[in-house]
């Protein structure tokens, strides 16, 4: 059986087509089964679960939803995000909350540094060794047979006498001593150009062309993050909002000069854009051109005379060894693929377990690690259970309560995936979305996402309010004793102080008093401020009965504002906008 584990629906194998890399997990009846074991990644199937299959079954492929264009992109877009986030998990140490930052690190500069295979490109073009072949091809004499009239006939093919005696037509006139030819078989020599070595440079430079290509939009996708962060419009946007992200930039540039890596980066596009053109150039030239592009060679070189002897195709084959050296990273089989994969998904585990984290410290509750995860602490008054229970899932528990379930796909989504398909107060947490899905619940968490973070830090926080306020709203199970009911007297909220508690317990059971207990810090907790956790002032909130408040916080560099309003079946907090993450949103509830 397989759990599709974006919306939990159990799946029979016969009833599939195709499925999402990652999307899916097997399960089976075994307690301990490893969950990471399990989720289903491209391009391998488990034998176990081949044989369950009643018909072929595939992957989804990207092509149904993207150009190629645009899956070239994603593909190096993931490759700077798995290159990024393996430096974050190095760099920071699950205790490091209050350094940690998600963002691209300064770290990656040693992505742009010129390896082995840069400086020889850099090289090649220096000693002009590409285009000194283009101008001086070596080229080999090829023989062909033809019939042609005598006076154009400059050399004879070596059969053309019994070619003339078995064809009378090529006769101008036969005499006593002998036949006079109109047309003999001549041998015509012509240069050859598409020799062996001349394939090797002209696929040599496909090969140097693709690979630049990529590095090109590698590049570009890292000059278009920092420079994302440099136009960041604050205009339309909570001031507080743009104060987290600067400080999480902040804190992953902290010591490094991020204008310095700019600089760099810009500067090895250029060079990379300037290699690119000058093969473009080649591209265009007779001898590629004369070269057709079926022809191709092995990627391991024969050694022939020429490879070995002409300085210039000499240059050429130690640059193609060069890039073969560096496309073996790359050349996978698949079983290294799956591995490969498996690796990316705890990778990237990590680094949102980490990312998790950090947004609940955000929110001002403090983190005590417990077995498969974390508990929370706000101010001593709530407490909420952050825990994994499976690989790749965590659950934020409020007592036996799910407040929210957060799903993690290291694989970009590639299936549509519709809102009614995904369970309220779930999140599946993807370093890419190609979808066309309107969904607010795909939350694309990665080390060149500006906004994901404090996206789901707002989602998180919603559902925690929503439900605190559900139970703050359920009645009492029972009729409350007159002496508690006389504690409540001119009262607009459920908060006891330590003293009335006390006195509560006396004529309450067990349970009861846990209940009046709860709804006292809840009425606690709803009167601080849900960005900074400051208490506000008793003269800063109106409050006319149970049903309605409205609060400001005293922090004169937050100055949030909150509205709780039964009525409305309405928590607003500051303009209500939705598109400044925790920092401003309008929740509608029901009692």
């Amino acid at each position: 059986m397989l759990i599709d584990r974006v919306t939990l629906q159990k799946v029979k194998p016969s009833d599939l087509s195709s499925i999402q890399s990652g999307r899916y997990a097997l399960i089976d009846q075994g307690p301990k089964l490893a969950y990471e074991q399990t989720v289903l990644f491209e391009p391998l199937l488990p034998p176990v679960l081949e044989a369950k299959f009643a018909k072929e079954i595939t992957f989804a492929d990207a092509k149904e939803l993207l150009t190629n264009d645009e899956i070239i992109k994603g593909q190096q877009q993931l490759k700077i995000i798995f290159d990024a986030i393996k430096q974050v998990n190095d760099k920071y140490l699950s205790s490091d909350l209050e350094s940690f930052s998600h963002f691209l690190p300064p770290e990656i500069s040693k992505n742009i540094t010129p390896n082995d295979l840069d400086k020889a490109i850099e090289e090649s073009f220096k000693n002009g060794v590409l285009f000194q072949i283009n101008s001086a091809p070596r080229m080999s004499m090829r023989y062909d047979t033809e019939l042609l009239p005598t006076s154009r006939v400059k050399r004879y093919a070596n059969n053309y006498q019994a070619h003339l005696v078995a064809h009378s037509e090529c006769w101008q006139q036969r005499t006593v001593v002998g036949i006079i030819p109109k047309k003999l078989m001549a041998k015509i020599s012509e240069d050859e150009v598409a020799i062996y070595e001349n394939i090797v440079y002209v696929r040599l430079i496909d090969h140097l062309f693709n690979y630049l290509t990529m590095y090109q939009i590698r590049l570009e996708e890292i000059i278009d993050f920092i420079g994302e962060f440099g136009r960041l419009d604050g205009s339309d946007k909570d001031h507080r909002y743009i104060t987290q992200l600067t400080e999480d930039w902040g804190r992953a540039f902290e010591n490094h000069d991020v204008d310095k890596l700019q600089e760099q980066t810009e500067s090895t596009l250029n060079d990379v854009k300037n290699y690119i053109r000058k093969l473009a150039q080649l591209r265009s030239e007779k001898l590629y051109l004369l070269i057709p592009r079926a022809a191709q060679v092995p990627i391991e070189l024969k050694l022939t005379n020429i490879l070995v002897h002409d300085k210039n195709y000499r240059r050429a084959a130690k640059l193609w060894r060069k890039w073969l050296k560096n496309s073996n990273t790359e050349r996978l089989t698949p079983q290294q693929i799956l591995e490969y994969k498996q690796q990316s998904f705890l990778y990237y585990q990590d680094y949102v377990g980490q990312t998790l984290r950090q947004i609940f410290a955000n929110l001002g509750w403090s983190l005590k690690s417990v077995k498969n995860g974390d508990e929370l602490n706000h101010a001593n008054t709530f407490r909420l259970s952050l825990i994994q229970d499976i690989k790749g899932e965590w659950k934020l528990y409020r007592k036996d309560n799910v407040i929210a379930r957060v799903i993690v796909l290291s694989e970009p989504l590639v299936k549509e995936i519709s809102d009614t398909e995904l369970v309220n107060g779930n999140f599946v947490l993807c370093p890419e979305n190609n979808t066309l899905s309107e969904t607010d619940k795909i939350v694309v968490i990665s080390p060149i996402e500006l906004h994901g973070k404090e996206e789901l830090a707002g989602k998180l926080q919603q559902q925690i309010i929503k439900t605190i306020i559900q139970e703050y709203l359920t009645d009492f199970k029972v009729k409350l004793p007159t002496a508690i009911t006389e504690l409540y007297n001119g009262k607009h909220d459920y908060f006891l102080s330590e003293n009335e508690l006390e006195s509560a317990k006396k004529y309450a059971n067990k349970e009861l008093h846990s209940n009046i207990v709860s709804k006292s810090h809840i009425s606690q907790y709803l009167k601080q401020c849900p960005i900074c956790s400051e208490p506000a002032r008793p003269e800063s909130v109106k409050q006319s009965s149970r049903d309605y408040f409205t609060a400001n916080c005293r922090n004169k560099v937050c100055k949030a504002s909150w509205t709780f309003d039964v009525r409305k079946t309405q928590f607003k907090l500051n303009d209500g906008k939705s598109s400044n993450g925790r920092f401003s949103f309008s929740i509608n509830f029901s009692r």
